[in-house]
């Protein structure tokens, strides 16, 4: 797959998305999103120390925008993604409860990337998606055998893929083969 990379001037408040400050404009969409559908959010506020329970039991510290996301809805279905965190929004269809299950699952198959990620979504092929510890969110495409940073930040991955409020969607920041020894 060629490799595509993104100019800085590709989505709107970049600067700020890299700040890990999520824009108003995101937060309004998301609340206008799930107005018209309520059941795709949980509407109770999740306590800062679950989060911080849950980032501790993964290993990983999660992004300021993410965890934002889990305080306000808990988890939720946006757009054609379920963004897994601490709660279970009734019309999610995923059988997992929460991130730290869902991370540990593909880390449990031993997906490629997964063990350094925070996995709080999966694409319609069943592919874990996921955060670093920078921050950026990596997919694991089994078709194409290769871990792609999709995006710089959570808050770019709901925009371009989940809300679709920016026009086009990036394209890769990096992208690297599955290691050689993975079973396809």
């Amino acid at each position: 797959m060629e490799k595509r990379l993104l100019e800085n001037a590709c989505s709107p408040g970049i600067a700020q998305q890299r700040s890990n400050a999520m824009m108003q404009d995101t937060w309004d969409r998301l609340e206008r999103r799930f107005a018209e559908c309520s059941e795709n959010r949980v509407v109770r506020d999740v306590p800062n120390s679950e989060i911080e329970l849950a980032s501790r039991q993964i290993g990983l510290r999660f992004s300021p925008a993410y965890a934002e996301f889990v305080r306000r809805y808990g988890g939720a279905s946006v757009g054609a993604y379920e963004i897994v965190g601490l709660r279970r929004a009734p019309y999610m269809s995923s059988d997992v409860e929460s991130v730290v299950d869902l991370t540990n699952h593909f880390r449990k198959q031993q997906w490629p990337g997964a063990e350094n990620w925070v996995v709080f979504s999966m694409d319609q092929g069943g592919n874990p998606i996921g955060l670093d510890a920078d921050g950026r969110v990596w997919l694991s495409d089994r078709d194409c055998c290769q871990i792609v940073a999709i995006c710089q930040t959570f808050e770019e991955f709901l925009r371009a893929y989940c809300l679709l409020a920016d026009p086009e969607a990036p394209g890769y920041y990096d992208e690297r083969p599955w290691p050689s020894n993975e079973v396809q």
